[in-house]
């Protein structure tokens, strides 16, 4: 919608300029006054587009009017109409930038014509304004993005020197030439994670919270954050080539524990953190993650939730460790074990073994997850030469290596190669018992425990290390019963209990044995007892 307003002292001119516009446009607005004053009182309020004035009016001419509305609206479109032919007053209208100038008496055409003009015009401006309003908004938009984009490509080192500094101050990026250092944080057990969902959070929250630490506290330092994705965030720290080397180390090594603090707070996760040496040239910030990478595998050995600094020197290399005598003879004892049924020695072996290789300094994970899967191989050769068969259940857990691949730190591998040994030797033993197995014996006491809340097989075969449906034949094979009748038999009886001894309301009993609506808790309860709880309790 356009705006004009006209400033005309006589009536009927006034009254057929309006006539003439509202004729010819029926998209503007059209308010007219008579004189200057009653003009710069709808300066504000109205803020037209076009100014049609009348160059001489009494009080304030048509001059000083416009000179008065442009100051306060730049772009206005100003058409003077006057009854003298006078060269300074044409001169003042150019001075003023005026869109046209008429003289009276005013030729209709002529005045269609030049509205119609003044109405294009203003048209045209109003799509290039909001092109351009577009246009910064994508700019705006789009820098996060090519911000992001080339600080990655940086620490990757796939840009080239000569574009680096000039891409810097194009994006706005706070790093300056001197000493740089990467420090790069990696959420703990990421990929142990199944719910694509809680991955993206955890990557948006390290995100967040990389960003959320002000280097300002830290003594000439410059940080920008780098999103990598798949659980792992990197800063860039960069110093001026002046400060002194403890400085600058210290400084990096105060900021790692300050973000890593933030980050594990933020997320309820635990996080580890590594640093990367530093460099003299922003083009070799690619070497500084490199080394902040090869200095995170160490990991596996130091643990979680830390902050890696040095980088130790492997000692052993995969043949080695397959090939030495120490391994073979942990090995063939192990294989003892499993003879003698002995769990104590088993894990104190295991755990000698671990030991060794955190000794070794051997932090390639791939070297430690052979050696185990080649253990794991010697337990399946043992069961089939002695012509042991196990429940599904438990030989799906020693060909399922892929539970070992998961695993992050020679911790979580040396428990569950325990777990294994564990549960070969009890079975080996219920065999020779010819008992029930104890993991049928903790699913029961699970359900003695939980009865009350919402539980499910799934999560005790998760917490057990045994597949769900492997858990599930087992443990009817052992009880007589599936899973879910011995849960709804046991809530059952606790209700019994709950209606023979307390005042408690149905609805609360129902709560107190797991079932959330009531309803179905009746139902249940006369399906196995053929009575109501009310009834039941009217017998007691």
């Amino acid at each position: 919608m356009i705006k004009v307003l006209i400033a005309e002292d006589e009536y009927l001119e006034n009254e057929g300029f309006k006539t003439s516009i509202l004729n010819m446009h029926g998209d503007v607005v059209v308010e007219s006054v008579f004189n200057g004053f009653e003009a710069m009182n709808k300066l504000n309020s109205f803020c037209p587009d076009i100014l049609i004035s009348d160059i001489n009016m009494p009080g304030m001419s048509g001059i000083e009017l416009a000179t008065k509305f442009r100051k306060t609206i730049p772009d206005i479109n100003i058409i003077f109409i006057s009854g003298y032919d006078d060269f300074d007053y044409l001169k003042s209208a150019i001075k003023l930038d005026a869109f046209e100038y008429i003289l009276k008496p005013v030729d209709e055409g002529e005045f269609k014509e030049v509205f119609d003009k003044a109405v294009t015009k203003i048209s045209r401006e109003k799509v290039v304004k909001e092109e351009d309003i577009v246009f910064r908004q994508i700019v705006s938009e789009s820098i996060p993005v090519m911000k992001e984009k080339f600080l990655r490509d940086l620490i990757y080192g796939t840009l080239e020197i000569k574009d680096i500094w000039k891409r810097i101050g194009k994006l706005g990026i706070e790093l300056q030439e001197g000493i740089y250092s990467i420090v790069l944080f990696e959420i703990d057990d990421y990929s142990l994670l199944q719910n694509e969902q809680e991955k993206k959070l955890l990557n948006r929250g390290l995100d967040e919270a990389l960003g959320g630490v002000n280097p300002g506290k830290y003594h000439a330092c410059y940080k920008q954050n780098v999103c990598i994705g798949n659980g792992r965030g990197a800063v860039i720290l960069s110093f001026n080539s002046f400060i002194q080397e403890e400085v600058q180390n210290g400084t990096v090594i105060e900021v790692a524990h300050d973000i890593l603090s933030g980050i594990q707070e933020a997320l309820s996760k635990s996080v580890t953190a590594s640093i990367g040496k530093p460099v003299l040239s922003i083009d070799e910030i690619c070497q500084s993650y490199d080394n902040a990478c090869e200095k995170m595998l160490q990991k596996l050995l130091l643990g979680k939730g830390t902050v890696i600094m040095e980088l130790s020197t492997p000692q052993s290399t995969n043949t080695e460790l397959l090939q030495n005598s120490e391994y073979k003879k942990i090995n063939r004892e192990l294989m003892g074990c499993l003879q003698n049924l002995d769990r104590q020695k088993a894990v104190h072996l295991l755990d000698h073994f671990f030991i060794y290789i955190k000794e070794s300094n051997v932090y390639n994970i791939q070297y430690i997850q052979n050696c185990c899967i080649n253990i794991i191989c010697q337990v399946q050769n043992y069961l089939f030469e002695n012509n042991e068969a196990f429940e599904a259940d438990l030989e799906y857990q020693l060909i399922n290596w892929n539970n070992i691949l998961k695993f992050e730190t020679v911790e979580d591998i040396c428990t569950y190669m325990k777990v294994i040994f564990e549960n070969v030797i009890e079975g080996l033993e219920d065999k020779k018992n010819k008992r029930p197995s104890k993991v049928v014996a903790l699913v029961i006491k699970y359900i003695e425990e939980s009865f009350s809340k919402d539980i499910t097989i799934k999560e005790i075969a998760k917490e057990l290390y045994y597949s769900q449906n492997h858990l599930g034949v087992l443990f009817k094979k052992e009880t007589g019963k599936g899973f879910s009748e011995y849960l709804t038999e046991y809530r059952m009886k606790k209700a019994q209990e709950f209606l023979k001894t307390t005042l408690l309301r149905t609805y609360q009993i129902s709560n107190a044995v797991g079932y959330t609506n009531v309803n179905s808790f009746i139902k249940q309860f006369k399906l196995m007892y053929n009575m109501t709880p009310k009834e039941y309790r009217g017998r007691c």
